[in-house]
């Protein structure tokens, strides 16, 4: 097993409080029992410590989030869809070397559409016994929540890879 980082462990930390934090002051209920935000944005930031990192980011942090904020049936979802969603963008960011803004933009976009947008409608027509259009409904508004949260998080990527960069040096 690999050995813990503290550094990274303590801004994976740092990383899916901001998660929570995003959610409660931008949690806008939506179809069925879920709600926007730009959480998205920090998952997919997480995914620049690696996949470990990347998953207690976006997994702890969404599951979290849903305990705190009154949506606990969602809370193993979260932790699966998001944890999903970090990991595979950590594993682009190792994959694609020359990571610039556009394909970390483009990337992010491609990933939480694969798991965000879709994961969720799959967990929506679960746990609504079956109803297809209500899961339907739900991809609108989860694309316009991964659009926005990509587009933050792209704002933010180059800014916190020089710092993380500048912190890997100490």
């Amino acid at each position: 097993m690999e050995k813990v980082n503290v550094r990274s462990l303590v801004i994976s930390a740092i990383l899916a409080a901001l998660v929570i934090v995003s959610i409660f002051f931008i949690k806008i209920p939506m179809i069925g029992q879920g709600y926007f935000h730009i959480a998205d944005s920090f998952i997919l930031l997480g995914a620049l410590l690696g996949p470990f990192y990347g998953f207690l980011v976006g997994g702890i942090g969404a599951l979290l989030a849903d305990l705190l904020s009154g949506y606990a049936i969602y809370a193993p979802w979260s932790l699966m869809v998001h944890g999903l969603q970090a990991v595979l963008m950590a594993l682009l960011i190792v994959k694609i070397a020359d990571l610039t803004w556009i394909k970390f933009f483009i990337g992010g976009l491609v990933i939480s559409f694969l798991t965000v947008v879709l994961g969720y409608a799959l967990v929506e027509y679960i746990l609504s016994g079956g109803q297809m259009a209500l899961a339907l409904a739900t991809i609108p508004i989860n694309f316009l929540q991964i659009l926005v949260g990509t587009a933050v998080g792209t704002v933010l990527y180059e800014p916190i890879k020089k710092l993380l960069a500048l912190n890997k040096a100490k």
